[in-house]
């Protein structure tokens, strides 16, 4: 259920402007306009901005003291005189990604704001009459949560150790690991079930592996393991993962198993619709899934690690008739990706475009539909 009511959502949904007062190291009080959105999965208000964003003092501020303020106002007439508006009070939490969202030409970084008071007036009440409330205590996001695990998820409150997929790769001992969509995967062949059950042993007795336990897929002819960090603010590769893997691989070596790249892959589903936020709940329910935790409003996950991610792209050219569209996305190597491009033209594919190559290449079927032959490269 909604901290805020429906009317107060409403009116949050058509304001661009507001105005954001935080606290700073000197205990002085600061008061700057902002862009912000509602986001109506998570229930907060998201507030981010360009040109070196966590730069600014607002920024620092919130990074060193997360209780801030917000009012969003306006005034509809002035004969009569009418005013509305809203307050919205809490703590705000720092993301290092996510801000792109927010529009065009936004940084990365962003901070979300759970309300733990909201004060109304002219919305769904008397201007002279506010509607105010309590909503709770938010999370402090300075302090880890309770960990709540998935299968190969970390699930840290904040992420202090993250790093991009050329320095994973670039790391000392994790050559048999390859980075893809949903973090770094190695495929180790054993030829029985019994081979591969006496390296996930052998992976259980890694220590520290309850801290950052991997995702460990056993099929009758190898082990997949794959690793990523998942926390509040982040979903990538870390420095725990470089770590994990190097001990991963030793594991096999011992058993005398080596790892084949050549059938790494994951599969991403992206459907497309002209407003994301309209149809992520349907595909919720459908699925039985969860926001991701660092981007609730584009990402939807699998709570157990089973299915293939959902992320939700805003169309900039809906169909004719309004409607939306699904395409795939297969995240392989890259130095398997111009072989597998090259096998799906020749079964009939072709290409729609390749100026993003070598991060994705676009292919579409005889009847139309498309995906994308994605790898990690150039997405630094």
């Amino acid at each position: 259920m909604s901290a805020f009511t429906a009317a107060e959502i409403a009116y949050l949904t058509t304001q661009r402007i507001g105005r954001l007062a935080t606290v700073g190291p000197d205990a002085q009080p600061h008061v700057v306009p902002v862009g912000f959105r509602y986001n109506q999965i998570d229930d907060t208000i998201e507030i981010g901005g360009r040109g070196g964003f966590a730069a600014r003092k607002k920024y620092r501020d919130v990074v060193g003291n997360p209780r801030v303020g917000l009012v969003v106002d306006d005034v509809p007439s002035v004969d009569p005189w009418t005013v509305r508006g809203i307050e919205v009070r809490g703590e705000a939490q720092v993301l290092a990604t996510g801000g792109e969202a927010l529009g065009p030409g936004f940084d990365p970084e962003m901070f979300r704001i759970r309300p733990s008071r909201i004060v109304s007036w002219g919305i769904d009440t008397p201007m002279l009459s506010p509607r105010a409330r309590s909503v709770g205590t938010p999370p402090d996001p300075s302090v880890g949560a309770p960990a709540r695990r998935a299968p190969g998820r970390d699930r840290v409150a904040r992420t202090t150790d993250g790093i991009s997929a050329s320095r994973f790769h670039a790391s000392e001992g994790v050559g048999d690991w390859r980075v893809v969509g949903d973090g770094a995967c190695a495929r180790f062949p054993t030829g029985s079930c019994a081979a591969g059950a006496r390296f996930v042993q052998a992976i259980s007795q890694i220590p520290g592996v309850e801290d950052h336990p991997p995702d460990i897929d056993v099929r009758p002819d190898g082990v997949t393991v794959r690793l990523v960090t998942y926390g509040d603010d982040y979903y990538g590769m870390s420095q725990r993962d470089v770590e994990m893997a190097r001990q991963v691989s030793a594991a096999a070596r011992r058993l005398g198993l080596s790892a084949d790249p050549s059938h790494v892959q994951s599969v991403l589903v992206i459907p497309g619709a002209p407003s994301p936020a309209l149809v992520m709940p349907f595909w919720q329910a459908a699925l039985g899934y969860e926001p991701r935790r660092d981007s609730p409003t584009e990402d939807l996950v699998d709570p157990h690690g089973r299915g293939p991610g959902f992320w939700f792209e805003r169309m900039q050219a809906p169909r004719g008739d309004g409607g939306g569209a699904i395409h795939v996305a297969v995240w392989v190597p890259y130095e398997q990706a111009a072989e597998r491009v090259a096998a799906a033209l020749a079964a009939g594919g072709r290409m729609v475009r390749d100026e993003f190559a070598p991060s994705w290449w676009t292919l579409a079927d005889a009847a139309g539909n498309e995906v994308d032959i994605a790898t990690a490269r150039g997405r630094d």
